[in-house]
């Protein structure tokens, strides 16, 4: 009888797939999951509301003095619409500082950051697709 490494039980090894651990979680749950995170933030007095977030020029100096007078030693949060592309022209060079789009907000980035900043304009968006 002759043997052949590559085959057990008729099926070739190299078809044998490794075990996926994934986990997806349900809607209902990362949401309340987000809401928490805000809310945590929110008790900590972590989230600053600014009544306009444009800058003159997209400068990472002039995004760093605004994100130290608002407490964000750090890691900083910046939720900013398609329309500020200020705000990520001058979030590119500053490390530990995110800038996401509302709809793009995770549970990761707003427990990892010291301060979330969310621009008055936005806010709305916010509410309304994570409430």
């Amino acid at each position: 009888e002759i043997t052949y490494g590559d085959w057990s039980s008729d099926v070739c090894s190299s078809d044998l797939k490794p075990r996926s651990y994934a986990y997806s979680m349900p809607k209902k749950k990362y949401r309340a999951a987000l809401q928490s995170a805000l809310s945590a933030r929110a008790a900590e007095s972590k989230i600053v509301v600014v009544s306009d977030s444009s800058l003159e020029q997209p400068k990472s100096r002039m995004l760093a003095k605004a994100l130290i007078q608002f407490g964000a030693g750090g890691q900083a949060l910046i939720i900013a619409g398609e329309g500020q592309s200020a705000v990520w022209q001058a979030a590119r060079n500053l490390a530990g500082v995110k800038v996401v789009s509302p709809d793009r907000l995770n549970v990761y980035d707003v427990v990892r950051a010291q301060v979330v900043v969310i621009p008055e304009r936005e806010l709305a968006r916010v509410k309304e697709v994570w409430s």
